[in-house]
């Protein structure tokens, strides 16, 4: 059983996927939305893509870390992105789906705000074993993502809550 953490920025996603039976990260790569399309063609991309991802690696739950609700300055191209990966999610029957800001993963890892602020920084092992294996924190925050849909939403075994 699979889940799928993304973390987008406005010219690139970051994508992690987690075993939850196993209780690894099975992958963590990036894509670049494409500089050539127009805004309308980079989201019908970003779709198509995300689709893709969970059939690929045939996953059961999806999550997004989404940008803060407090956030100073908001970039609404950002916005436009995490609506259509949100969106995706939802259009896949039998997805079990949700987002995230940082305040979420304190709350589903029964940790403090330092613990998640240093695991995103790659400071802090206690979340993530290997996190020196990641170079950007969008990476961190998109295991994280994977990680708390399984923590939340799956039992042990492996099933839906």
């Amino acid at each position: 059983m699979n889940t799928l953490g993304i973390r987008a920025t406005p010219h690139c996603i970051f994508y992690s996927v987690f075993n939850v039976t196993n209780k690894e990260i099975i992958a963590c790569e990036s894509f670049l939305l494409p500089k050539i399309y127009n805004d309308v063609e980079k989201l019908k991309y970003l779709r198509n893509t995300t689709l893709d991802l969970i059939a690929l690696f045939k996953v059961d739950g999806a999550a997004i870390r989404i940008i803060e609700n407090n956030a100073q300055t908001v970039d609404h191209f950002r916005l436009n992105i995490e609506g259509v990966i949100r969106e995706a999610f939802a259009s896949k029957y039998g997805l079990i789906h949700d987002s995230f800001v940082k305040a979420n993963f304190k709350k589903i890892f029964k940790v403090s705000d330092l613990v998640i602020k240093d695991t995103i920084a790659r400071k802090s092992t206690y979340l993530i074993e290997d996190i020196n294996e990641f170079s950007k924190n969008e990476e961190v925050e998109a295991i994280l993502a994977a990680m708390a849909l399984a923590t939340k939403y799956f039992a042990s075994t492996g099933d839906a809550k």
